[in-house]
């Protein structure tokens, strides 16, 4: 542990000399977005990048958490309302679970389907005590799904945000 982090800091300190790779701005912007700016002394730019950077990672990190809760939130509903064994379960468990009362009707489907590899055993079990609670379950799994989804887009947005400043700093450089 103590070897890569001396190896570590000698590559940032080679690197941070006046001929490193990061006395490029561009490449500053594209590591940390603002940075290259900060460099060129253009605080204003620097700032909006900073913001936008800051910003999207409060929101990916509070986003990714509240998804954490609320996949939480349906396997614990799942497990009072439909006698699931919540652990060891893929997500096309959790979809199937919301599309059909019982393992048994989904089975019966499958094996109509003629599809005997994608039936589940009686470890997989699940019988949901009412019509209501499977609905509201597959909602919550759906509400997940589509914040894990808008997730995606928040990556994005980081990914984006480091390629846009990198850009920025290359055009302030030639300036």
């Amino acid at each position: 542990m103590f070897q890569k982090r001396y190896l570590f800091l000698l590559v940032l300190n080679l690197n941070l000399s006046a001929d490193g790779i990061f006395s490029d701005p561009v490449t500053k912007s594209i590591l940390a977005p603002g940075w290259g700016q900060l460099s060129l002394d253009k605080n204003v730019r620097a700032r909006k990048f900073i913001l936008a950077e800051f910003s999207l990672l409060i929101i990916g990190l509070g986003a990714h958490v509240f998804n954490n809760n609320q996949i939480k939130n349906y396997q614990s509903f799942s497990a009072k309302n439909a006698e699931v064994l919540i652990y060891n379960k893929d997500h096309k468990y959790w979809v199937d679970i919301g599309n059909y009362s019982s393992f048994l009707d989904y089975n019966h489907e499958h094996l109509r389907f003629r599809e005997p590899d994608d039936l589940y055993n009686v470890n997989q079990k699940w019988y949901w005590n009412s019509e209501q609670n499977r609905k509201i379950f597959k909602k919550m799994r759906i509400d997940s799904d589509l914040l894990k989804f808008r997730i995606n887009f928040i990556v994005g947005g980081l990914i984006l945000n480091h390629i846009v400043s990198g850009i920025d700093a290359m055009y302030l450089k030639k300036l």
